[in-house]
């Protein structure tokens, strides 16, 4: 994790490298919103190391600073959320994750039959 108080200059602030079930757990994408109703930050984060589906999972953690230690990880949503995603806190203090979802079926023309396809979605999620 970085940080920087102008863009232009960063400080590494060390490495978010989680456990889930014991395992410890490869994390790509995180990313850290102040949540103002928890007066915390939030990081949220895909799993896809420990998770049998290859469509992965969105998690999140909690923290009083932006760098950690970060409370017990949860889970915002099921294995079909979190390909690729972005988060923002609206003013009601509410995470709003824009994604795309998988839709269940697969492209039978490409990759084998294999290429899942994905439907884009938006929600809104409280963190607890």
């Amino acid at each position: 994790m970085y940080s920087s108080t102008g863009l232009t200059t960063w400080h590494s602030e060390g490495v978010f490298q989680p456990t889930l079930g014991g395992k410890q757990i490869r994390t790509p994408k995180p990313q850290v919103e102040w949540s103002p109703g928890l007066h915390q930050y939030v990081i949220y984060f895909m799993v896809n190391s420990s998770n049998p589906s290859a469509t992965g999972g969105l998690y999140y953690a909690r923290s009083d600073t932006p760098v950690g230690p970060w409370s017990d990880i949860r889970q915002v949503a099921d294995d079909h959320l979190a390909h690729d995603y972005d988060i923002t806190t609206g003013p009601d203090g509410n995470a709003y994750i824009v994604t795309d979802t998988f839709s269940g079926t697969f492209d039978s023309t490409k990759g084998n039959g294999s290429l899942p396809l994905w439907d884009f979605g938006c929600r809104s999620s409280t963190p607890t």
